[in-house]
């Protein structure tokens, strides 16, 4: 008796484990389950099922910098051939990439672009591939054209305008972006002094026709983290928003998806596996790894409770980037 109770514990746990594997995986394993349940014909969708579904140049590049972590190439140039033949257009000022396949779509996104042309940029070194590093090259050179007026880099340019944007968003201003292009430092101050004395959060963009910046009263937490992020990097200390994060942590054992800007409370009952991985970076880069630590074993808790078709592309790849990536996999 004894030892089919001992063979039947052991079937449980291999189980067990294969499922645990499957949904936390390595490079292989994730690839396997995008190509399976988020493409059709190459291309990636937000959702696997239902009416939500969009191709987002969003979702091509994080996937592409995943491929990347993967050592994929053949992987890598199948979104590199998406890229040029879906999502990219061109006129007598440039190329653009497009940051929705919808029909709709008349404008491209600052932060998916750097993300892209970094990734190619990398590809082209990692995959030794001219044609990479050319298509990057020509990107950021559109978007140098397009994008860069009075000193200030702008969100987007509008096709049918011709125009770019008024304003610039915080949480674009990223590491890709600060790599991408030269003459950053009007940018780079407008980032640096969104601060409040008093209040936590930061304002989420700068409208350059108002010269003001931009207050959400709805917080929400990819954006915040972003910003304390490309902040933090750019030598900032931010006490008041460390503070307020381990006090959530520490009180709640949850980091919700919104907040509420004056009170500090949180406005959702949901979490989100992408506030958690951004989070976790953070919380790695401000020196408080014990904390990221146990935050991250929430988080994949958190994941093997969601059910896949209910998964946004945007959390499973970032969750699957930190958790098979991560210099301090837990």
């Amino acid at each position: 008796m004894k030892k089919y109770s001992l063979m039947i514990l052991s079937v449980v746990f291999v189980l067990f484990a294969l499922y645990f594997w499957n949904k936390s995986g390595d490079g292989a394993t994730v690839q396997k389950h995008v190509k399976k349940h988020y493409m059709n014909d190459s291309l990636i969708s937000t959702y696997q099922t239902g009416e939500d579904q969009q191709y987002l140049s969003e979702s091509l590049g994080l996937y592409m910098n995943y491929l990347l972590l993967a050592k994929d190439n053949a992987g890598f140039r199948e979104q590199v051939d998406v890229l040029k033949t879906r999502f990219l257009l061109s006129n007598e000022k440039g190329i653009y990439i497009r940051w929705s396949l919808d029909q709709q779509a008349a404008a491209n996104a600052l932060i998916d672009d750097v993300r892209i042309i970094q990734a190619l940029f990398k590809g082209s070194s990692l995959f030794d591939e001219e044609e990479y590093y050319k298509l990057a090259d020509d990107l950021k050179n559109s978007l140098l054209t397009l994008q860069y007026k009075n000193g200030i880099y702008r969100d987007f340019s509008d096709w049918t305008t011709g125009e770019p944007a008024e304003r610039i968003t915080l949480s674009y201003l990223t590491d890709d972006f600060f790599l991408t292009f030269t003459d950053t430092d009007t940018t780079e101050t407008l980032l640096l002094n969104a601060l409040d004395d008093e209040n936590p959060f930061f304002p989420e963009y700068y409208d350059n026709g108002e010269q003001a910046y931009q207050y959400s009263n709805k917080v929400h937490m990819v954006d915040q983290l972003l910003i304390a992020a490309n902040k933090v990097k750019r030598g900032q200390d931010l006490p008041l928003f460390n503070n307020w994060l381990l006090s959530q942590w520490e009180e709640k054992e949850k980091v919700f998806g919104r907040y509420d800007r004056t009170s500090g409370e949180p406005l959702v009952s949901y979490e989100s596996l992408a506030v958690y991985a951004f989070a976790y970076d953070y919380l790695v880069l401000i020196g408080e790894q014990r904390v990221a630590e146990s935050m991250w074993k929430h988080a994949v808790a958190l994941e093997q409770s969601i059910a896949s078709e209910d998964e946004h592309f945007f959390d499973y790849i970032l969750f699957h980037t930190i958790n098979d990536f991560s210099t301090s996999p837990l």
